[in-house]
């Protein structure tokens, strides 16, 4: 991907793609092209980027750190940069000296380098009262969002004016072509989903422990206003001094006692399932993500990994949990039983987690060609729990460094 910029007024700033080339346009094409330094301060630090002689001999001199990857067009008074990297990224100063090596002009300008918008997925889902939570997912740096149902501007009713959010809700009965656009600085992609209204409404209208409640729910499922004392009051009046009556009354009562019993029992073991299996979208830089010690835990590293090359490792240590190449999956043999990286669905599943486990981690992601698109980094922290005499629960959260700011705050979320 390439784009341009006019860096020939003071304080211009630039957009290039991450991997791909930036051209900067530093002189007027009418313009003859005087002596030029451009130049980096970081941290009090100053490099010479590109320095130009513009004599009868022209000379161009650009620094080791980019010379393989710049050159500068004394037709145009364009200096280009390929295969961008993220220290491209940066404030720039342009000196233009005169032949006599008087200081003509100083300007400045900022180059930003992002990685461009893609692997756009939409998704849907029905709430309890009908109404439809859309969810538009993306890679790329600093996306923007922005909703269209049947060519209708859409904003999420929840968020404040001006929020651009990945996720809104729609309202009970809207259907049509939604669209969902996500824009950068540099690149915009666009998909769009045919919707209908949640099916199966049924409208409420009962009491429920003292509480009047009138409203539409989806009907699979629902648990409003079911009366749960209304088995004990049938049984009790239906109990009669005929033998016949009372063995099929007690029948009824063997019956649902066997099923409350399965129920809960199901109940019981998918509350420890949830309890050691746990997920986490992790495809933002700096995600921290929460495991069961001894569980398993899925991370969304990407949405497809599919034409891709990743580098999966330990921050701390700087192991390898797996490498794709050429489509094929290298698990370091440690973790291979309890590793396992899914290509289409660009996640890793990490079973039995271990103390060793928890830490900061580092994702690279590559084209087919090798080249870097993006880097990201999360933290796995890993939580283990203990039951106690009086039905009561321990629960230890692990961690290596300094205490965190949140340490001591617990919160019960599913």
């Amino acid at each position: 991907m390439e784009t341009h910029c006019d860096a020939t007024l003071d304080g211009a700033q630039c957009y290039g793609a991450l991997g791909g080339t930036v051209s900067l346009q530093l002189m007027t094409i009418d313009s003859k092209v005087p002596d030029i330094l451009l130049k980096t301060i970081s941290t009090g630090v100053t490099k010479i980027i590109l320095k130009i002689r513009n004599k009868t001999d022209k000379k161009v001199k650009i620094h080791k750190s980019i010379e393989t990857r710049a050159h500068f067009f004394f037709n145009n008074g364009t200096f280009r940069i390929d295969n961008t990297e993220r220290s491209d990224s940066t404030e720039y100063r342009l000196e233009t000296f005169n032949s006599d090596g008087e200081t003509i002009r100083t300007r400045r300008l900022q180059l930003f380098i992002e990685a461009p918008v893609s692997s756009l997925q939409l998704s849907s889902q029905c709430l309890t009262h009908g109404e439809m939570r859309v969810t538009c997912s993306s890679e790329g740096d600093g996306p923007q969002y922005s909703w269209t149902l049947d060519g209708h501007t859409q904003r999420d009713t929840e968020a404040s004016p001006g929020d651009q959010t990945n996720t809104m809700t729609l309202k009970r009965g809207l259907s049509g072509d939604l669209t969902c656009t996500v824009k950068n600085h540099i690149s915009s992609v666009t998909v769009s989903k045919k919707i209908s209204p949640c099916e199966g409404l049924m409208y409420v209208n009962c009491t429920s422990n003292g509480t009047k409640i009138s409203e539409w729910v989806i009907a699979t499922g629902h648990t409003l206003c079911i009366d749960t004392t209304a088995v004990a009051h049938t049984t009790v009046t239906k109990v009669s001094n005929r033998p016949g009556v009372n063995v099929f009354v007690y029948f009824q009562l063997l019956q649902v006692f066997i099923l409350l019993t399965v129920c809960l029992g199901s109940y019981w073991f998918y509350k420890k399932k949830t309890r050691l299996e746990t997920s986490c979208d992790a495809r933002k830089d700096g995600t921290k993500c929460y495991g069961a010690l001894g569980g398993t835990v899925y991370l969304q590293l990407i949405i497809n990994a599919s034409g891709h090359e990743l580098e999966f490792k330990n921050n701390i240590t700087g192991t390898n949990v797996f490498k794709l190449e050429n489509g094929k999956v290298k698990t370091n043999p440690p973790l291979k039983h309890r590793a396992v990286f899914y290509v289409e669905d660009g996640m890793l599943m990490l079973s039995n987690t271990e103390k060793a486990d928890y830490g900061k981690y580092d994702l690279n992601i590559y084209n087919s060609e090798g080249m870097l698109l993006n880097t990201r980094q999360l933290d796995l922290l890993l939580l283990s729990s203990e039951c106690l005499s009086q039905e009561e629960m321990r629960v230890t959260c692990s961690f290596e460094g300094t205490v965190p700011s949140t340490a001591g705050l617990w919160t019960d979320r599913h």
